[in-house]
């Protein structure tokens, strides 16, 4: 009898010993939780605290019902998956594209992951001096040719290579990743490895791309706070560019002048990886057609046709 006494004593204590540091695990995460913030937050009053997988996902705090309401539609055609047509509900894909959905390459609307089916190939022509004096545009399809100022396109891929196609067609090109890993050492000794990636190109015929075309590899940005970045005035980024650093601190911001498709006029860039855009509605538009083959009104095939028609 005294044995199992004895062995019954240390287990009450182990399970208060559990529910102790539960409470002060508990008490930790509601005291972060609820104290107020003193330094700022990267989304201000929108900011969002959620450390799940879907922390990326959640609305700004502070919508109205109608503004909830967009939020809830802009989710539903983010990961809406296009297919071929005729079809009843998102109809169009391709016949050439990267991805069928826009929430297939930036997962949860965060970054998108260094493998294919996710990355992409941006490329150009070395040897044309400018888009302006670029191949004849006919030569291209409509999808996957929105050219990038600056970049002239390649002859037959634009400026992205759209690996992936319908049914019946053949994709632009094949892309294989591959690691390069190299070894080094810190100042102090310590040794360290690091991998880059490099990807393996070959057209339909088996022959790899020419010397002339330069290639860059692209992961899927995230898209969260677009929203915010749209919001602030053009000025404003304009009076913070000093691009001759005037006031000292190491950096020389210099706005970039990107083309506006609607109003036909260069306008202040924004977005891309390289702020080679002005708007939202245009990078959504490029997108459309550039990673998943989706003509719209921004971007319409070459006989004015287009698969969706809502702006």
């Amino acid at each position: 009898m005294n044995f199992s006494i004895r062995q019954e004593q240390p287990k009450k204590w182990l399970v208060l010993l559990a529910l102790f540091f539960v409470a002060a695990i508990a008490g930790i995460f509601l005291s972060r939780l609820f104290q107020p913030h003193t330094s700022p937050l990267a989304g201000g009053e929108t900011t969002v605290f959620n450390r799940t997988s879907s922390a990326y996902e959640q609305p700004a705090s502070g919508l109205t019902e109608a503004e909830m309401k967009q939020h809830r539609q802009g989710d539903r055609a983010f990961d809406a998956v296009f297919v071929t047509a005729p079809a009843q509900v998102n109809p169009g894909l391709g016949p050439f594209f990267n991805n069928a959905s826009c929430g297939g390459c930036h997962l949860r609307d965060g970054r998108g992951m260094a493998e294919t089916g996710q990355l992409l190939v941006r490329v150009s022509d070395s040897q044309t001096p400018s888009a302006k004096s670029a191949a004849d545009p006919a030569k291209f399809h409509a999808e996957g040719s929105v050219e990038i100022e600056n970049t002239p396109p390649v002859t037959g891929l634009g400026n992205q290579i759209q690996d992936s196609s319908i049914f019946g067609q053949i994709p632009e090109a094949r892309v294989n990743l591959e690691w390069q890993e190299t070894e080094g050492k810190y100042g102090d000794g310590t040794s360290y490895q690091l991998r880059s990636p490099k990807a393996d190109i070959s057209l339909p015929d088996g022959k790899p791309l020419t010397k002339e075309v330069l290639t860059s590899l692209r992961i899927p940005p995230p898209v969260f706070g677009l929203g915010l970045l749209e919001a602030i005035p053009e000025q404003t980024i304009r009076d913070l560019a000093d691009p001759e650093d005037k006031n000292r601190d190491g950096i020389s911001g210099r706005p970039n002048e990107a083309w506006d498709v609607v109003s036909k006029s260069t306008a202040l860039g924004r977005f891309g990886l390289k702020a080679n855009t002005p708007n939202l509605l245009q990078q959504t538009a490029a997108a459309y057609v550039n990673d998943m083959g989706i003509t719209n009104p921004l971007f319409p095939a070459s006989d004015g046709t287009t698969d969706i028609d809502r702006q």
